[in-house]
């Protein structure tokens, strides 16, 4: 999660457009450490932080 919110920060992506993103684009799946062969992508509710 810690990669995810660093992207989130170098580019401006919201959270949904971020889920889209993971979903979409190989390389940023790979930085992020997910395989989705075996993990399934996080969605925008569980990237969100926790107020």
């Amino acid at each position: 999660m810690l990669r995810i919110h660093l992207m989130q920060n170098w580019w401006p992506l919201g959270d949904d457009a971020m889920e889209d993103a993971l979903i979409d684009t190989g390389t940023i799946r790979r930085f992020a450490g997910i395989d989705l062969a075996q993990d399934h992508s996080p969605d925008a509710t569980t990237i969100a932080p926790n107020p």
